[in-house]
């Protein structure tokens, strides 16, 4: 309810939310029922036409409720993949606020610690380390165990804050974080010697082809949150409407070939900070979700798993 609130207030909500067309139906709608209500009323009775009459301002109140309701922001919008049951929405609010899954960029050197701001806590980062492990180090104990024997690509011995050794774009590491509820930690981006992370859009296709690639054979069930990855500390400069729709088609085209369903609902969010700070065309991204997931024609003939498009 908070953020449906918040979102009245955004420049995006009066662009691309808010509706016109649907205000004046709800107001000749209301003008509408008061005329059905005094008119017939007053050849059975009069009384009640006189009363009806009489209170025409608390019939325009209603009204005037109607034309907020049919305003009301909607903060979520879910579509079910075509011949798939399963679901895709994009849904603006707090990623940690969603049940399921969570699927978290982190870079390629697995850096957790905020001294010197090398992680931000404000980042998604950073608050999925203060939300569920309370301090970095208790983090880089998890990411410890769950690197061992892996081999790194690169080490980087210029590097002057932070882990030293570099592992490969697009590598998965899955931590379980409380009851039946995992995080999918996801290299998306390659921190420089000056503790500067870095990403591209070919990166961010690579990523969540092996997202999807990993989740397929080690994924849960149920839903995965997935944030507008490499568009914030990542410093994408390509637009988080071209990221959301790379989302949609990488897992549109992981999850229709193959044969096991590795989720039931994939769920895309958009902070609210970032729906009102940035041109988000909802609207527009609404129906292409909606065109994509009734036109996508599934082909049982494919096998593998998924690539970024």
């Amino acid at each position: 309810m908070t953020n449906r609130f918040q979102t009245i207030f955004t420049k995006n909500y009066w662009r691309y939310i808010f509706s016109l067309k649907k205000t004046i139906n709800a107001a000749l709608g209301t003008l509408g029922i008061i005329w059905l209500l005094v008119e017939p009323t007053s050849y059975f009775s009069q009384g009640l036409s006189d009363f009806f009459k009489a209170h025409w301002l608390w019939l325009l109140v209603l009204g005037g409720i109607w034309v907020i309701y049919e305003n009301w922001p909607k903060t979520e919008f879910c579509y079910k993949l075509n011949k798939r049951d399963i679901r895709i929405q994009i849904a603006i609010g707090n990623l940690f606020d969603y049940k399921g899954h969570l699927v978290i960029p982190i870079n390629t050197s697995y850096d957790t610690t905020f001294e010197g701001d090398l992680i931000a806590n404000t980042s998604t980062q950073g608050q999925f380390t203060i939300k569920y492990f309370k301090e970095p180090r208790y983090l880089d104990q998890d990411l410890t165990i769950a690197l061992a024997g892996e081999q790194p690509t690169f080490q980087l011995p210029q590097k002057n804050r932070g882990n030293k050794y570099r592992y490969d774009i697009g590598k998965v590491l899955k931590l379980k974080l409380e009851n039946d509820k995992y995080a999918f930690l996801s290299a998306i981006s390659d921190m420089n010697n000056n503790g500067v992370a870095e990403t591209n859009f070919d990166n961010i296709q690579t990523s969540l082809g092996s997202l999807w690639s990993y989740a397929s054979t080690n994924g849960e069930s149920g839903q995965i949150n997935i944030p507008i990855i490499g568009t914030g500390r990542g410093r994408l400069i390509d637009s988080r409407e071209k990221v959301i729709k790379s989302i949609i088609n990488s897992f549109i085209s992981a999850t229709t070939e193959t044969e096991r369903r590795f989720c039931d609902k994939l769920n895309i969010v958009i902070h609210p900070k970032d729906f009102s700070e940035h041109q988000i065309n909802i609207d527009e991204l609404t129906r292409y979700l909606e065109l994509k997931c009734d036109f996508y024609e599934y082909d049982t003939r494919r096998t593998g798993t998924g690539q970024a498009i």
